[in-house]
């Protein structure tokens, strides 16, 4: 019903009548200068003239509905050849019954497709139908609020029928979608080829509304950010609407390749928030969950590209604004990163979490892997308190060794975790771990103690120093941190401080060439990014104290290779050439790591460049260096190469 007339003309000629009104509003709607004009003669004429229609969000111009009327059928009136004009011109035809009241409405919008509205009154109340023949769904796009998502294609068939029943109305009805696409203007939501069928039934009474409804889309893709979906859903629904709340009584989701998941939920209509919700699945395929649900929204980190298996159950249920309880089990699952950094399998795990009550829970992992680092089956029992979680130790087995934790916490704090552990590594044969890493095999054991490891805003850290025992030596790592580990790009700081290490187990490890002796080694500053090196400041020293000094003929070609002493003359190689080993005094060298360069230098500057390895003994050599800055990529090609070209020292 128009809510108010503010001005308006009526005037009668004979069989012509015309109604005209400034400003007409409603619910919803305002009409500006509205002009209505009904020529009853025969052949009779029906128009009506809006200067502006604003309704949904939306504003039409010059809004115009003609039709020519014809009276057939006795108190029949038929319009055969109307048009309605609002942006563009959609023909109708019309028919209304002047004895019983029925109206028969059809549209042929230029679009395609056709659409019929027809009704009748009732004793009861009002029958009508609205039946669509391959409806054109871009059609219907003029006529959507704006920020609603746009139809582009498709088509939908079927009817939906209203009908009166005791004490209120009756709806029912079922329409079958294809080709669907859409999209919205922020690009949050997208579809593409869809295809489907949706079913409604509902009871309107006076205290509200109960309905049952379901989904079945078949085909077709679908993009609501983040998740990026595929036909084989199927979502059904049954509950209720009143002023206070709408609620799902009985929600069931069909996954195609994950499973089913059961729920109900409350939604508060005055608070406009989730007032309840309880669901569960049993048995869902994990392989089906990472690629339907998890794999987009995990698509910046660690984890974007997994292979998986197994099966899961979990629950939940929400209440007074929060959620209140929880339970995941993982039943025999897999996960392994397609490019080989990490791997779990056999994970098994039984996680109930009640949000006001402790309880207890187990994870075992049959076997793993880190960094090509395989890990032995591990039992972790934790204690979960609210949003607490406590291990008291768990024992992981690494090649021959143990990385032992102690004292894990793990607390949600300001929306954000944070965990700490201590604990340490009994030793571990570095030839083993060498050899699983891929890396040059070394020799030796690895010990360490980890005082205490922090978890907070994404960055791990250590707090206080690790101490390794390697190469006969001792390394210690300080101000160790990890920012961002499961981003693609992690990026690793810390200083490393290395103490009479063995160069003997040192060269031998790399096939460099002999060298004898004891060495010291600093690195300052120590950036990693995406686990390649981008900043540092190293020191190499002979350790202080009297031991043998020793260096092979093919270790002094490495060095001088490495150094840029590819211009001694023919006579030194010639008396290189006449010992396997010489005495030395002492080696240093330093490279400062900076945008991409290497800047080096060595124990002290010598005729115009820098010494390496000072001489000392019978028969004595001394290494000279002349690059002081080089490319790091290119000296990284030169330690890979170093062991097959040959190279010319300059020897005092």
């Amino acid at each position: 019903m128009p809510a108010a007339w503010l001005y308006g003309v009526a005037a009668v000629h004979a069989a012509e009548l015309t109604i005209s009104a400034e400003r007409l509003e409603g619910p919803g709607f305002t009409v500006r200068s509205a002009r209505m004009r009904l020529d009853a003669r025969e052949p009779g004429r029906l128009e009506l003239r809006l200067q502006s229609l604003a309704a949904l969000g939306r504003e039409w111009r010059e809004a115009t509905l003609t039709c020519d009327l014809v009276a057939t059928r006795g108190a029949r009136i038929g319009c055969e050849s109307g048009a309605l004009e609002v942006g563009q011109r959609i023909p109708l035809r019309a028919a209304y019954d002047t004895a019983n009241g029925e109206v028969d409405v059809e549209l042929t919008p230029p679009a395609g497709g056709h659409w019929r509205l027809a009704g009748a009154p009732r004793a009861a109340g009002w029958h009508g139908r609205l039946t669509i023949e391959r409806g054109a769904l871009a059609a219907v796009a003029p006529f959507l609020p704006p920020t609603a998502p746009s139809p582009n294609a498709g088509q939908v068939s079927g009817s939906i029928a209203v009908a009166p029943s005791a004490g209120g109305l009756d709806i029912e009805g079922a329409l079958a979608f294809s080709g669907v696409g859409f999209s919205d203007a922020a690009g949050r939501a997208a579809g593409e080829a869809l295809a489907g069928e949706v079913k409604l039934a509902a009871q309107i009474r006076d205290d509200g509304m109960r309905y049952r409804g379901t989904l079945d889309w078949q085909e077709g893709a679908l993009y609501v950010q983040p998740l990026y979906l595929k036909g084989g859903q199927k979502l059904s629904v049954e509950g209720a609407v009143d002023a206070r709340q709408i609620t799902v009584e009985a929600g069931r989701l069909r996954a195609g390749g994950v499973g089913e998941v059961t729920f109900s939920a409350t939604w508060d209509r005055e608070r406009g928030a989730l007032a309840s919700s309880a669901g569960g699945a049993a048995a869902l395929d994990i392989r089906g969950v990472y690629e339907v649900f998890a794999r987009p929204a995990l698509a910046a980190t660690a984890a974007a590209d997994l292979t998986t298996d197994g099966t899961a159950d979990f629950g939940w249920r929400f209440g007074d604004g929060a959620l209140q309880a929880f339970y995941l089990n993982l039943h025999g699952a897999h996960f392994q990163d397609r490019q080989g950094r990490f791997g779990l399998s056999d994970l098994d795990a039984n996680m109930p979490w009640e949000r006001t009550a402790p309880t207890q829970a187990r994870v075992t992992l049959g076997k793993g892997q880190v960094l090509q680092l395989p890990v032995g089956r591990v039992e972790v029992p934790m204690e979960l308190d609210g949003f607490v979680a406590r291990v008291a130790q768990v024992e992981i087995p690494v090649l021959d060794g143990k990385l032992r934790m102690n004292d894990f916490v793990a607390r949600r704090e300001d929306d954000a975790w944070e965990w700490t552990f201590a604990g340490g590594l009994t030793p571990v044969s570095v030839e083993a771990l060498t050899r699983a890493l891929g890396t040059h095999v070394m020799l030796g054991t690895l010990s360490a103690e980890v005082p205490k490891v922090r978890y907070r805003s994404s960055t791990v850290a250590v707090e206080g120093a690790l101490l390794f025992q390697v190469f006969d030596g001792t390394v210690v790592v300080d101000r160790l941190s990890l920012a961002d580990p499961f981003g693609s790009v992690p990026r690793l700081f810390a200083d490393v401080d290395m103490r009479n290490l063995d160069l003997d187990l040192v060269t031998r490890t790399f096939a460099f060439g002999s060298i004898t002796g004891r060495i010291d080694a600093t690195v300052t500053g120590l950036e990693l990014a995406a686990w390649q090196p981008v900043a540092f400041d190293a020191h190499v020293d002979s350790s202080p104290g009297s031991y043998p000094k020793r260096i092979s003929q093919r270790a002094v070609e490495n060095i001088t290779a490495l150094g840029g002493g590819s211009a001694a003359a023919a006579m030194q190689r010639t008396a290189l050439k006449l010992f396997d080993t010489f005495g030395y005094r002492r080696i240093g060298w330093r490279c400062r790591l900076a945008n991409g360069v290497c800047r080096m230098s060595g124990i002290a500057a010598k005729d115009g460049g820098y010494v390496i390895v000072e001489g000392g003994g019978i028969p004595a050599i001394s290494v000279l260096g002349y690059n002081r800055a080089v490319d790091w990529q290119e000296l990284i090609t030169r330690l890979a190469r170093v062991t097959r070209e040959d190279s010319a020292p300059t020897i005092q």
